[in-house]
C-alpha cells in the first residue's frame, strides 16, 4: 500500500510540473500623447514595448505604451498583405479564469471598430467611430494601410492605476473568418488564462539615480571617450532581455535608435548610427537612454567627430 501510494504520489506531481504553462510577459511604460491617424510619427512611439505575431512567413509588430489616461497600441507590417485586422484582449483583473468573466474585454479594428465586455466576436456594436475609444484607419480588405492605431481609456475598461498595475493582456490579428494569429503564440480567444500579464508602469521616466551593477546589472561599455566611429560600444548582460537604447540631443530631441530587440545573456557589439557621424563636425554631447525590461538608466554620451 505504501509503493503504490508513493507511485500516486509521483504521478500526480509530474503531471502537475509537465502541465504547468510558462506565462508571458510584457511592461508597458508611460509615454507621450498618442494621436491615433494610423501615421507612425518620429518619437512617437519611442517609448513602446514590442512584440510579434507571425502570418506565415510575414510579421506583424505589434508597439504598446500609454500615456497615463489611456492604452496605446500599434499594429504596422504585413496586415494588409496577408488581409489581417488587429484585435485587443484584455483581463482586467488578470484572474487568468479559463471562460470568460465580465472583467474581460474583446477590442476589434476593421472597417469598423467593434468591442464587446465578457465576450468576444461580438460584432452587434461596431461603429466607424465609437464613442469611448479608438481605432484608426478603418479599412477593409482592399485599403491601403501601413499600420492601425489603437487609444482604450483606462476609465472605460476598468483599470484604476492608483490600485492596480497588472492586467493580462493578448494581442491577434484575424481575417475574421479561418485565422486568428496571437502573441503570446499559444494564446486562444476563449482562454484569459492563455494570455500574457501587462505590468502597467505609470511613471513618466523612470531612471536608475544610484546605478550600481547590483541594481541595474547590465553594462553598456563605450571606449574609448570621447567618442567616435571607431570607438568600440558594447552591451553585456547577465540574462536574456528586451533591449533598447536611443541618442538625444540637449533639447530632447530623439537622434537615433542604436538598439531595439530581445538579446541573449552575454556582450554583444554594437554599430554606432549612420546619422550620428553625418550630424555635425563639431563636439557634440548627447544623452543616452538604455532600457532593460522595465529598467531605465540615463548617461550622457561627449562625441568628437
Amino acid at each position: 500500500m505504501k509503493t503504490c501510494a508513493c507511485f500516486s504520489f509521483l504521478f500526480v506531481l509530474l503531471v502537475c510540473v509537465v502541465t504547468l504553462p510558462a506565462q508571458e510577459s510584457i511592461d508597458i511604460h508611460r509615454a507621450s500623447v498618442i494621436v491615433p491617424d494610423g501615421i507612425i510619427a518620429d518619437g512617437e512611439w519611442d517609448s513602446a514595448a514590442e512584440r510579434e505575431i507571425r502570418v506565415g512567413t510575414t510579421v506583424i509588430r505589434v508597439l504598446a505604451q500609454h500615456d497615463g489616461e489611456a492604452l496605446c497600441l500599434a499594429f504596422l507590417g504585413g496586415l494588409q498583405s496577408t488581409f489581417h485586422f488587429p484585435e485587443v484582449l484584455l483581463d482586467i483583473d488578470n484572474a487568468k479564469s479559463e471562460g470568460w468573466q465580465n472583467d474581460d474585454w474583446w477590442f476589434h479594428v476593421s472597417g469598423t471598430d467593434c468591442h464587446s465586455q465578457g465576450e468576444h466576436s461580438n460584432y452587434d456594436n461596431c461603429r466607424v467611430e465609437q464613442g469611448d475609444w479608438e481605432g484608426v484607419p478603418n479599412a477593409d480588405m482592399n485599403s491601403q494601410i501601413s499600420a492601425m492605431e489603437i487609444r482604450i481609456p483606462f476609465a472605460t475598461v476598468g483599470i484604476d492605476l492608483s490600485v492596480q498595475s497588472r492586467i493580462g493582456i493578448a494581442f491577434d490579428v484575424t481575417n475574421t473568418a479561418t485565422s486568428w494569429q496571437f502573441w503570446p503564440a499559444d494564446a486562444t480567444l476563449d482562454s484569459p488564462a492563455s494570455w500574457a500579464t501587462a505590468t502597467i508602469h505609470n511613471t513618466a521616466t523612470e531612471v536608475n539615480e544610484n546605478f550600481t551593477a547590483a541594481s541595474f546589472p547590465a553594462l553598456l561599455d563605450i571606449a574609448p571617450q570621447p567618442a567616435n566611429v571607431n570607438s568600440l560600444l558594447s552591451l553585456t548582460l547577465p540574462a536574456n532581455a528586451d533591449c533598447d537604447l536611443r541618442l538625444f540631443d540637449l533639447a530632447g530631441n530623439h537622434i537615433a535608435t542604436i538598439l531595439r530587440r530581445r538579446l541573449a545573456a552575454g556582450r554583444h557589439w554594437l554599430n554606432w548610427p549612420e546619422q550620428l557621424a553625418r550630424r555635425n563636425t563639431a563636439v557634440s554631447v548627447y544623452f543616452y537612454r538604455l532600457r532593460i525590461n522595465s529598467d531605465i538608466q540615463h548617461g550622457r554620451l561627449l562625441w568628437r567627430p
